[in-house]
Order: C-alpha cells, then structure tokens, then sequence
C-alpha cells in the first residue's frame, strides 16, 4: 500500500483564495493522502468554505481554534493530528500542481537519507500574473551553506518525513515567524535537505501574506535563527545581530572579522562529505565573500590573519 501522505494547512481569513488551494490538493495524482486544516480563529467565510469541501470529501479533517494561535502553533497541532509517513505542507493562499506530491513521495522513497524535499515553483501576484521562477540547489550541501545568506526551501512546498519532523518536536514555538527557516536548520543536522528542479509549485504573493505583513519581525526571528544555530554548529557564541555583518555592510574591521571567520569556519562545515564540485563552490564563494566582507580593512592584523586561514580552506577541495 502506497505511503500515506498528510497535507497539514493553517487557514486565518483566507476566503479569497482558499477554494483554488483546497481543489490544487483534492485534484492530486497522488490519493493517499489526509488534509488537515486547522481554522485558525477565522472570522470571515473560511469556515461556510471548508465546511463545504468537508462534506465532499471524507479526507479533509478540519479543526477550529476560536482564538487566533499564529501559524507556529497551528502548524504544531496539525502534525499532532496527523497519521502519515510524510507530511507536507500546503499554504491557504497558494497551488500545488497536480503531480506535485507524487513526485515527492517517490524522491522520498528513493532518497532515505533526505529528511525534506521542496520543490522549484514561480511567484504570481493576486491577479495570477507572473512575477518570478525559482529554483533551489538540489545538493544538501550547497542548500546547508545557503542557509546562512538565504532560506533554500519554499516551506509551502515541502514535505518532510514525519519521524523525522517529529524527532525534532515540530516547528519550535519561539518562532512565530521564520519557523520554517528555523526548522531547516534543526533539520540539516539530523539528515539531508533537498528540492526537486521540476516546478510543482505556485506561490502567491499579495498585501496580506505573514512575510509582507510582518517584515521587521520576520526579520528579527531570522536573526535570531543564524545566531543561535551557527554558535551551535561551529560551537562559539556568535553575537545577536551576526546576520547584519554577514548578510550587510560591515561598519567597522571588527565587524568584518566577526563576520568573515563565521563564513570560513561554517564553510570548513558544509564541505565535509561534500562531492568534489560542491566543495568547489562553496569555498569560491566563501572566498569571494570573505574578500567582499574584509577589502575596506586591509590595514588591519587581524584581517590579515583571516586570510591567511584561506589557503588551508582551498586545499580541503582536493582532500
């Protein structure tokens, strides 16, 4: 008997574009799947529209919160619910294609050492024009070192492997906001992250999409995700706002330095076990940004002994 998949989906006012999300899931190649979706405290016609689709179709379990949760907590709650070997997810606000999960279930069961899978998808805005394509790095450890620039994995698109999302506790509710930005860096220290280069995926963006609305935040949880797991990984406490010198301008050559050794040493991470052509481009633009981080600072000793830290870092290609 095929895998069974759960669709876990957080829904807060979502009437405008719910009934084309619910039907992207109900229409998949894929059947055997449950859909849970939990109404997080909605105040307009999201509840008449899933106790509609409840009624169609037996599959479709809806829970309401009478209180708005966040999207952390309802996330959590859905994979409490849930009784699949994979559990993906799936946004109120956009489209799966209808191979979409059928095709990450069969790279799950072909790929044991994955732990989560996204998939390539285009941005449209909410008149469904087209704004951007995306495609993500395929190779955990390119996807790994991205982390620390940018969020690799469109978190609508993913699905994950149940025990191993809930080996981790789910989504960490510190986070409401970057929670699954979060997640993927819990998740690339117990298994492998990828994404599919096929796009299966539709995102919307629009005005009321948590990321648009609540950017400062997001902003600030996103910080807070770097500097607590690279001080993790590299097992040195790294300063809050470590992302405004890595991610930013570097204001002064302490800075750069704080910044550039995180780079190197992170780097020296993410090549460990890497194929040859991985290690290639993380050390290249390791070094590259590295130069860009330190360049205004030559004059300074302490940037000049970072440097010199390069040569060993180029020869680990070779290793």
């Amino acid at each position: 008997m095929p895998p069974l998949v759960s669709v876990i989906m957080s829904v807060y006012n979502s009437e405008s574009y719910l009934h084309q999300a619910v039907e992207s899931i109900l229409s998949q190649t894929y059947k055997e799947v449950e859909f849970i979706i939990i109404d997080d405290g909605s105040t307009d016609n999201t509840p008449v529209i899933l106790e509609n689709f409840k009624r169609q179709a037996r599959h479709i379990h809806v829970q309401r919160q009478e209180k708005n949760q966040g999207l952390t907590n309802s996330l959590n709650a859905a994979i409490g619910l849930s009784n699949g070997i994979y559990i993906a997810r799936m946004d109120a606000d956009d489209i799966s294609l209808p191979n979409r999960l059928e095709k990450q279930v069969d790279y799950l069961e072909h790929n044991s050492q994955v732990v989560a899978v996204g998939t390539a998808f285009k941005l449209i805005d909410d008149a469904g024009n087209l704004i951007k394509r995306y495609q993500f790095s395929n190779q955990h450890h390119l996807l790994k070192w991205n982390l620390l620039f940018f969020n690799p994995i469109c978190h609508p698109s993913v699905m994950m492997r149940a025990s191993s999302l809930k080996s981790l506790g789910g989504y960490n509710n510190e986070y409401q906001r970057a929670q699954d930005y979060e997640l993927w860096w819990r998740m690339s220290r117990i298994g492998q992250l990828s994404n599919l280069t096929e796009q299966l995926f539709i995102m919307r963006q629009h005005k009321k999409r948590i990321t648009n609305q609540y950017q400062d935040s997001q902003t600030e949880y996103v910080a807070k995700a770097i500097q607590q797991h690279l001080s993790a990984s590299l097992k040195k406490d790294y300063p809050l706002y470590i992302t405004k010198y890595i991610r930013g301008k570097c204001e002064t050559s302490e800075q750069a330095v704080i910044a550039g050794e995180a780079i190197i040493n992170y780097a020296n991470l993410c090549i460990h076990d890497a194929p040859l052509y991985t290690r290639v481009k993380i050390v290249f633009d390791a070094c590259v940004k590295l130069i860009k981080k330190t360049i205004r600072f030559l004059m300074d000793k302490e940037v000049w002994n970072l440097w010199l830290t390069l040569p060993s870092l180029i020869l680990k290609i070779v290793k």
